[in-house]
């Protein structure tokens, strides 16, 4: 209560003096290269925990056509951003949120000028059109009566609009009483050079390309934004039109990957799709909302052994692309089980002698990219034409019954290796990636960096790295090589870990959080656990997402530093010695 009460305080401070440098014209404006989805994904980081709690979707949708990056103000877009997106997500009960971001012309003085759309739609309490004139007055909301429910002091649109005016762009609404809202304003366009090097992301459309898809979510505008992601990619999209074991059965004969939203969904109603598909072999994503990925993440496990990443909502377009090639490039697996879960829709096929064997349809050989598929007549394919439909109007779908859960039963895996690059494996995780010049030339420029063997003389380590990525994993070994490390282990996944460091003695270990088979954080969990080891090393974990709630987690289960990729050698310079002290293990992370 006291930190809530503080927070909303330092909020109303910071609204005033935001409004105080706008009346007085002190506020800058910069002008700096901005990066579209890192700035839509940050806003949406903001309210994901509580569109979560509201149980309210919460969606993204970023033209395709759009340029990636545009001059602007970062900060001020993203506070605009944070004000209308968090007014949606408090002004609605029940329904969703969906940001848009698009290019569009508008005619002017000297002909069509481009300008960037931004749009924040909800299905909330709506506005009454005889008090939108009110909304953006400093200090008024439309209805006086709403102040004391949802709080708020009546500046943080006036504020929006003056910085919008600032940067040369109009803001307005769309609005009516019980039917929702759409806020959008508009700024223009300048677009920026993208000088970053996008390679890693041009390799993973190039696995995914072609690739076949099936995903399932009970809510239209989800369906919308996933098919506009995949189709954007050059995927083969299939939507299953209800939660139909039949014809999830049917499809997934030709289809590599299934997305499952969860977002609506028991356990028992998701475990018998999760079965079908890991008994055809396919890799399996799920998305959870954020409230319910950590305490829910059991309940909404495939059976053991799938290849499966767990994601969780909002949808992010380059995380889900990461994940499809991380799951493409590991080894096809097939989880077969008893006849017996044969009669609960498991597609197990028991072979004469009584034992568990591999489906027919697994024994296909895998399609091979660019080659087309013969078309699935229960599927309806979403055309990338067909638009978005507004938050406002969405869809109210019918309760489905729930499906009979299957009884427990013992899975056995079989494994095909991956044909789409023959013969490349790391270690035992199963996949590798083809290193391109420019990527061969980054990592020898890592390798060459000035590090000095006397640092591993000085702070000598036993040193294991869990990383699943061939590429993370060469850049850390030559980094730690190039400090004077001669020997690193490396485990492709976390169970790997487990299991080494339950063998043999380290003092440090590098533990990567989104792994295959166990996760970082698992792991750690684990490894604390087993009361047996005689030392307990430290564990640093490394990963791309620095957010709050991640390191958090990472302190709560053990771990001791926190690096956040890509990991540079000052990172290992100044983790591995505070790491090798006595008891090291015992000293929390700090945050």
């Amino acid at each position: 209560m006291i930190r809530s009460s503080g927070e909303s305080l330092l909020h109303v401070i910071n609204d005033i003096l935001d409004f105080s440098k706008l009346e007085s014209a002190k506020m800058e404006i910069e002008n700096i290269p901005v990066d579209v989805e890192k700035l839509v994904s940050e806003t949406m980081d903001v309210f994901s925990h509580k569109a979560a709690e509201k149980n309210l979707e919460l969606n993204v949708h970023i033209d395709p056509a759009l340029p990636r990056k545009f001059m602007g103000d970062f900060q001020r877009i993203k506070q605009i951003l944070v004000n209308l997106v968090g007014n949606a997500i408090k002004f609605t009960e029940k329904g969703e949120i969906l940001l848009l971001v698009r290019q569009i012309n508008r005619p002017g003085e000297g002909g069509d000028r481009n300008m960037l759309h931004f749009s924040v739609r909800d299905t909330g309490i709506g506005i009454p059109a005889e008090k939108i004139c009110m909304l953006f007055q400093a200090f008024t909301q439309a209805d006086a009566s709403t102040t004391r429910k949802y709080g708020g002091t009546g500046l943080g649109l006036a504020i929006s609009k003056k910085i919008i005016r600032l940067m040369k762009g109009e803001i307005s609404v769309v609005s009516e009483a019980g039917k929702g809202s759409d806020f959008f304003f508009e700024l223009p366009l300048t677009v920026a050079a993208d000088d970053e090097n996008r390679e890693e992301d041009i390799g993973w459309i190039e696995i995914v390309k072609n690739r076949p898809i099936v995903f399932y979510s009970a809510h239209p505008t989800t369906q919308q934004v996933l098919n506009q992601c995949a189709m954007g990619w050059g995927m083969k999209v299939s939507v299953l039109k209800e939660r139909s074991i039949d014809e999830l059965d049917h499809v997934l004969e030709e289809t590599a990957v299934f997305v499952l939203d969860i977002m609506r969904l028991k356990p028992e109603e998701a475990a018998p799709l999760m079965r079908v598909a890991a008994g055809k072999g396919a890799a399996i994503i799920t998305y959870l909302p954020i409230t319910r990925a950590k305490l829910d993440k059991a309940k909404f496990a495939p059976p053991a052994g799938s290849r499966h990443i767990g994601l969780s909502k909002p949808i992010k377009r380059r995380e889900l692309l990461r994940s499809m090639a991380e799951l493409f490039r590991m080894p096809r697996r097939v989880i077969t089980a008893p006849i017996g879960a044969a009669s609960q829709g498991h597609p197990a096929i028991a072979s004469a002698g009584g034992h568990p064997a591999m489906p027919a349809a697994s024994m296909a050989p895998h399609a091979q990219p660019g080659m087309m598929q013969p078309a699935m007549p229960q599927m309806i394919p979403m055309m990338p034409q067909q638009p978005m439909q507004p938050a406002a109007q969405a869809h109210m779908l019918a309760v489905m019954p729930s499906a009979q859960p299957a009884p427990t039963f013992a899975p056995q895996i079989m494994e095909e290796a991956s044909m789409e690059h023959p013969g490349a494996r790391a270690a035992s995780g199963g996949h590798d990636v083809q290193l391109s010049n420019e990527t061969n030339r980054a990592i020898q420029k890592a390798a060459k960096a000035d590090g000095g063997d006397s640092f591993a003389v000085l702070h000598p380590a036993r040193i294991l790295l869990v990383e699943d990525q061939p590429l993370n994993q060469k850049i850390a070994c030559m980094l730690l090589q190039r400090l004077g490390y001669a020997k690193i282990e490396v485990a492709n996944n976390g169970q790997e870990a487990v299991e080494m460091v339950s063998q043999m003695p380290f003092d440090i270990v590098f533990m990567d959080l989104q792994m295959p088979v166990m996760g970082g954080i698992d792991a750690t969990r684990s490894i604390r656990g087993n009361f047996q080891l005689k030392n307990q090393p430290a564990i640093i974990a490394m990963t791309g997402h620095a957010l709050v709630g991640v390191k958090e987690e990472c302190r709560e289960v053990g771990m001791n530093a926190f690096l956040t990729k890509p990991v540079s050698l000052d990172d290992f310079r100044r983790v591995i010695p505070p790491a090798l002290v006595k008891e090291a293990a015992l000293i929390a992370l700090s945050l």
